[in-house]
């Protein structure tokens, strides 16, 4: 082979690297795979994580005489034991500003569930031995097992969707009144005054919902823990559910950090969120027209063409639809469905409105 056809050393080592490197992360990932497997537990493990866990809870009770020790020493290792469930909503129970802990708060949830669950089961068992029922085997099964796991899991799915719920209201009711709220602070701030002073005035004023309740914490911190305006604002980014009203504060520590201009930085972020609140309300108000169409065909025309239609169908003698006599159709569809049309409506509209 002639000297222009050699490969060079340098390219032959990258090479070598390269398929080490491959090599090495193969390894790793067969590592990883048989340490899941090593880590993942067995139902003997886990009856065992649950006896200790019931003994330490007993312990515990005995010591302290206060029950709910007693069951968050219970829940505590089912709540470590299973992050992916219980770790997104300790998140959200403390973006929901409960005032429970967010451990605390999952150990009632799971108390009164198990509690809901006996309490169904006595309730069944009695109702039983009352009506004095032909007590088949599957009507006990059904009765004293299927009852009460769907009253359970039906409280628990309550529970778990609960701080999820309060969370988004209390986003929604945040980044509502952002543009307000920072409109005030920029004319506060444009008189020379301190972004802490500015916060302070805004607590005092009060009137923007939940965000006076977020500038409220940074407040506190401030006055209660000797906190700066940073590390306060810092504390409040973290358990915020608003998006947007954590961007706000990233930026406001931002400009404060280098020495920035924070009139100027309200100035800014008032006027975006301002003009993103026009155009939500002019979406809305596009859509109501929308709606107002659908309204009129639907629960105006429609129901006048049924009705007329049901009227020259009850010329007809002894004519039904669907088994159901003329007369009774047309009392269903005047007070019945209606009303119940329009009155489903009004919750739509009232549900998708933005608030004021």
């Amino acid at each position: 082979m002639s000297e222009n056809h050699k490969i060079p050393e340098e390219k032959l080592k990258d090479k070598r690297h390269i398929s080490t490197i491959i090599l090495e992360k193969k390894l790793i990932n067969k590592g990883y795979e048989k340490k899941k497997i090593q880590i993942k537990k067995t139902f003997f493990d886990e009856l065992l994580i649950f006896i200790d866990s019931l003994f330490r809870a007993l312990v515990e009770v005995q010591g302290t005489k206060n029950f709910m020790i007693f069951m968050n020493a219970f829940y505590i290792d089912v709540i470590k034991a299973y992050p992916r469930i219980f770790e997104p909503l300790k998140l959200k129970v403390i973006a929901s500003n409960m005032f429970d802990l967010p451990e605390e708060y999952i150990t009632k949830a799971m108390s009164i569930s198990v509690f809901s669950f006996f309490v169904t089961f006595m309730g069944e068992f009695i109702k039983l031995l009352i009506l004095d029922e032909s007590m088949t085997l599957s009507k006990l099964i059904y009765d004293l097992s299927i009852v009460p796991l769907m009253v359970c899991v039906g409280i628990s799915i309550l529970f778990y969707f609960l701080p999820y719920a309060i969370a988004s209201n209390r986003t929604h009711s945040i980044e509502t009144n952002m543009p307000f709220a920072i409109n005030h602070m920029a004319a506060i701030a444009s008189a020379g005054v301190p972004p802490e002073t500015a916060f302070r005035m805004l607590v005092e004023y009060g009137k923007y919902g939940e965000f006076s309740n977020e500038i409220k914490k940074i407040v506190k911190r401030m006055n209660t823990l000797g906190e700066d305006l940073n590390k306060s604002v810092v504390y409040v980014l973290k358990t915020t559910p608003s998006d947007k009203f954590r961007e706000f504060l990233y930026g406001m520590v931002s400009v404060v950090e280098g020495g920035g201009n924070i009139n100027q930085y309200l100035k800014q972020i008032s006027a975006v969120a301002m003009f993103d609140y026009k155009i939500k309300r002019k979406k809305y108000l596009e859509s109501l027209s929308t709606f107002g169409d659908i309204y009129t065909v639907i629960l105006i025309t429609a129901p006048l063409f049924i009705i007329a239609l049901l009227t020259i169908m009850n010329l007809v003698p002894s004519a039904t639809v669907g088994g159901m006599d003329i007369v009774s159709l047309m009392y269903i569809t005047t007070y019945v469905m209606i009303p119940f049309l329009n009155f489903a409506f009004l919750v739509f509209l009232y549900i998708i409105q933005p608030e004021i």
